[in-house]
């Protein structure tokens, strides 16, 4: 039964996660269609696309760490695994899953120091003036989300395997 839970609570994330990163992708579409279209068709470029394009970008590569992290898709080199004991692998596995977690962690942890620091000097985009501090938060807590996948997968990881795969 726990199993049952944690297949849907890792699809949720999954569904979710994918929907969020979608939309973001999208939404850089639409940016970059409107600001094409307006600039050589109408003479008219949309203002300040380069800063919203950058923001989303950014959110989008920050949406994508966690799903990477929940589907296994990170880059591997797999030259010795077939000549790798299983006992080994496994402990490989926990080590780079645990190499993951700091990594991803400090990764987490400098960005809300640096989302602290812009938030209290005001830092705000260039052209459109938006503040800079909610995106930082933002790609803070979906690199922590990311660690908080491998923390798991390090722990259990045969559940979200099960959750990812059906």
């Amino acid at each position: 039964m726990p199993q049952d839970r944690t297949s849907r609570a890792g699809a949720g994330a999954r569904e979710g996660l994918s929907t969020f990163a979608a939309l973001v992708l999208a939404a850089v579409m639409m940016v970059s269609v409107v600001d094409v279209v307006g600039r050589y068709v109408l003479n008219r470029p949309l203002p300040g696309s380069s800063e919203i394009t950058e923001i989303l970008m950014a959110i989008l590569i920050y949406a994508g760490l966690p799903l990477v992290s929940l589907r296994r898709a990170h880059i591997a080199v797999d030259l010795l695994d077939s000549l790798t004991p299983p006992t080994i692998a496994r402990v490989r596995d926990i080590v780079v899953n645990l190499v993951s977690v700091l990594v991803l962690a400090i990764v987490a942890w400098r960005l809300w120091v640096y989302a602290d620091q812009i938030r209290s000097s005001k830092d705000v985009t260039e052209y459109l003036r938006l503040p800079l501090a909610p995106f930082a938060y933002a790609m803070s807590v979906l690199a922590g989300l990311a660690a908080a996948v491998e923390v798991y997968r390090a722990l259990r990881p045969a559940a979200l395997t099960t959750a990812v795969t059906t």
